[in-house]
């Protein structure tokens, strides 16, 4: 696809990345100087310096993109980035809106002003952040399948009785209702053979109805107490999504913020939630505030190294969770070394919502079956979810007989209301929900998974075997 990102921001160069994983041919509009040209020398796309105007974009080539993505900083240049993309023929376009009340707006006008997809940042980032403290132990959280399937990420601690377990004796020790399907060690990630084994440190990706997970970490000791009590550390946007998300889960809050005006509108937003007007930044306030009775703190202000000692000190103080908001993406692995912390990336997961919406709307056109795709394992790895139809090559075959191509895993199927785990005598059946882990990036459609080479590598073997039987 022809692609025009205007704004190279943190967003925009998320998004970059991974778009360019999908070998797509990008443009970006950049109007600031220095970024344009880390972008142009760093980045394998083509950058035009100035703003997202009439003749920048017409420059761009955006007449014949296939899609427009506005990510600058500005929500008033990304919705006129995209009137006017749309004005100039791209087919497609995607704004990101961080205020509120313009994001309301673009659900009701969505059509009117050519968009495709509209996403706020911090409204997206707060629904990763709320799955997570509904499920303490886990990194991250994805649905699949009417959430029938759920897609568990969770790093594995040194006392962790899943560590040096070997994945042929997992069956035998922990059940057949969860699977392994990705283990991520020293920064790379693999789709696990029966012969693979856990070890400290590692994160693991884990797929099974939503029981037999929770299940699994209490088998394990890893499943803590139901979250009731968080904190919030500061009062931005961001804490402002999560406390609406933390209200419809029936989660008490408290939010710590210093700036006064600021607390009187979270007041008003949050007239049963506990708003505290101090810094949170000092130890004393958090005690006092009654930090070691909370299930969870959520560190969410403007600086990564205060939500990285704030995080360190509350896990310090028994927090039993620690959410951490990081921009910068050089201090992601000194907090994920503190351990039992999970990391929030608003412009990554900003990112990959967008790419996941791609990828959709890639396939849509040509009525694809692909019914959900999420990025995992610090998107080295996608988790698709398919739905069978009546025209495919696998259906009613033994799984063991499919010629699955490398770094594939048919990790569930939902049937009805049905979630199985499949072994090698299961098979697909017409309707089912089918969800693929695999470290291949650009999967289409459920066949994709298919090696074709090796199945007819296969088939004249067969032949030759049964022409001579005949002779």
């Amino acid at each position: 696809m022809k692609i025009v990102v205007v704004g190279g921001g943190r967003v925009g160069l998320a998004i970059i990345r991974l778009l360019l994983n999908e070998q797509h041919d990008i443009t970006v509009v950049e109007s600031d100087p220095e970024r344009a040209e880390f972008l142009a020398t760093t980045m394998d796309v083509y950058v035009i310096e100035g703003r997202s105007d009439v003749e920048h974009l017409k420059e761009a080539g955006t007449a014949e993109a296939d899609l427009l993505i506005a990510v600058t900083p500005s929500d008033e240049n990304n919705l006129i980035a995209c009137a006017v993309g749309r004005k100039l023929g791209a087919k497609h376009t995607i704004a990101r809106v961080r205020d509120e009340e313009y994001y309301q707006d673009m659900v009701l006008l969505r059509e009117e002003l050519g968009l495709s997809m509209s996403i706020n940042p911090e409204r997206t980032a707060a629904k990763e952040i709320s799955r997570c403290l509904r499920f303490p132990s886990a990194v991250k959280v994805e649905p699949f399948a009417h959430r029938q399937v759920e897609l568990v990420e969770y790093k594995v601690s040194n006392d962790c009785k899943l560590c040096n377990v070997v994945l042929t004796d997992f069956r035998e020790k922990f059940g057949d209702r969860v699977l392994v399907c990705t283990i991520e060690r020293d920064g790379q990630v693999y789709i696990p053979s029966g012969k693979s084994q856990i070890e400290a440190g590692d994160t693991i990706t884990l797929v099974g109805a939503p029981e037999s997970i929770h299940k699994l970490f209490r088998q394990i000791k890893e499943f803590r107490h139901e979250t009731r009590n968080v904190m919030l550390l500061g009062g931005g946007r961001l804490a402002e999504r999560l406390g609406q998300e933390l209200q419809k889960l029936h989660i008490r809050f408290t939010i710590i913020e210093k700036d006064m005006k600021r607390c009187m509108e979270l007041k008003a937003a949050f007239p049963e939630a506990t708003i505290v007007c101090a810094d949170g930044t000092q130890p004393d306030v958090l005690i006092e505030e009654g930090l070691e009775k909370m299930d969870a703190l959520v560190a969410l202000t403007d600086s990564d190294t205060t939500n990285m000692v704030m995080s360190s000190f509350a896990k310090a103080e028994g927090v039993p969770q620690n959410t951490t908001l990081i921009n910068e993406d050089h201090f992601v692995k000194m907090t994920e070394a503190n351990g039992r912390t999970t990391v929030i990336q608003p412009p990554k997961v900003t990112a990959e919502r967008i790419v996941e919406y791609v990828r959709w709307m890639q396939n849509s056109s040509r009525s694809s079956e692909i019914e959900t795709l999420r990025m995992i394992s610090d998107g080295q790895a996608e988790a698709v979810e398919f739905v069978a139809r009546s025209d495919m090559d696998v259906l009613n075959v033994p799984l063991k007989d499919l010629p699955l191509k490398s770094s594939v895993l048919i990790a569930a199927i939902t049937r009805g209301r049905q979630c199985i785990i499949p072994n090698g005598n299961d098979t697909i059946q017409v309707g089912d929900h089918v969800v693929v882990v695999t470290t291949r990036h650009g999967m289409k459609e459920l066949g994709d998974i298919l090696d074709h080479s090796a199945a007819n590598d296969r088939k004249p073997s067969r032949k030759l075997f049964e022409r001579g039987n005949k002779n």
